[in-house]
């Protein structure tokens, strides 16, 4: 029998099945919003009913558990019971855990071991554990008050840069050019991202341009992306340190998400921010694998620990 993993993401919600310890299936499904409510409980039974339904097209073994890193998941434990609830009713299986993305994507970066994870997409959060603690969080406040260094925040920017310089009291970048390509002519891009169904990832769909404008060498650019690499690396050793007491000796950091990964200037900025908690014993690693990696983690481990405690589990494991 397998195991369904679903990391369920604003963007984008990717799902595979585990069977003998293999992935044999994946699959991609649209984005979830999910409310703190009965309606978010509601729209948590639509994914699965559409996973359902691709799993059956795809002659997908016969399920036993189902694991969930769901973005958005509620902090009340009713609403993940009734998570839980509609997991094992809609897909027939008899062990559900659910967690948030975040506890998902930090076990597929670090493993089951203590250290802290940044995840950088369209949002941007941290999340470190020193193993002897709860899981601390910094950062998920949402487009209007956090996700500093973020797709959107890098995006905004480099559109913010692109409006001015071509109202004329910006300095001239690349980054016009490259708007024009992804959403046509610079005049109309304002009009574009507030009449489209879901502005925080229009605008952060320009985010992966701004950091290749930066790896390019458009100064513009370069400070736009500059500056997010150090807000990230400064949100990770927050959250490190705050897990910790202040002590990051032997703890592992890494990040999630393809904008760190990818881009050169970005990374670079990150890591230089970095360097006193390097400097303290702390190590800097690239990720282990991704969210679905480490929901195959938890599905396979003994023990959950050190982030048991984020993870809702019914059925047994």
């Amino acid at each position: 029998m397998g195991q369904l993993l679903v990391d369920g993401g604003q963007s984008a919600c990717r799902a595979a099945v585990i069977h003998n310890g293999i992935m044999v299936s994946t699959f991609t499904l649209p984005g979830l919003s999910f409310q703190q409510d009965a309606a978010g409980v509601q729209t948590i039974k639509t994914l699965l009913r559409d996973t359902r339904i691709a799993l059956n097209e795809r002659g997908s073994p016969r399920l036993k558990a189902a694991w969930l890193g769901l973005t958005g998941m509620p902090r009340d434990s009713r609403l993940r019971a009734q998570v839980c609830t509609a997991a094992s009713e809609t897909l027939g299986v008899g062990i559900t855990a659910v967690c948030s993305d975040l506890v998902a994507a930090y076990v597929g970066a670090v493993g089951l071991r203590p250290g802290g994870v940044v995840s950088a997409g369209s949002g941007a959060v941290a999340l470190a554990t020193s193993g002897q603690g709860d899981l601390v969080e910094v950062g998920d406040h949402g487009a209007l008050l956090g996700d500093q260094g973020s797709g959107y925040w890098i995006g905004r920017a480099g559109l913010r840069a692109v409006v001015r310089a071509n109202d004329g009291w910006g300095p001239p970048t690349e980054l016009g050019r490259a708007a024009e390509l992804h959403y046509g002519p610079v005049t109309g891009i304002t009009g574009r991202v507030r009449e489209s169904k879901n502005p925080v990832d229009e605008v952060a769909q320009f985010a992966p341009l701004v950091c290749s404008a930066a790896d390019e060498g458009d100064a513009v650019a370069a400070g736009v992306v500059r500056r997010a690499g150090a807000l990230l690396a400064e949100m990770l050793e927050t959250a490190a340190r705050k897990a910790t007491g202040g002590n990051v000796d032997g703890l592992v950091l890494s990040w999630n998400g393809r904008l760190l990964s990818n881009g050169q200037v970005l990374k670079r900025a990150f890591e230089e921010t970095l360097a006193g908690a390097l400097s303290e014993g702390a190590t800097l690693s690239a990720p282990l694998g991704s969210a679905l990696d480490g929901l195959k983690t938890m599905a396979q481990a003994p023990s959950l620990q050190p982030v048991a405690g984020a993870v809702q589990i019914e059925g047994g494991k």
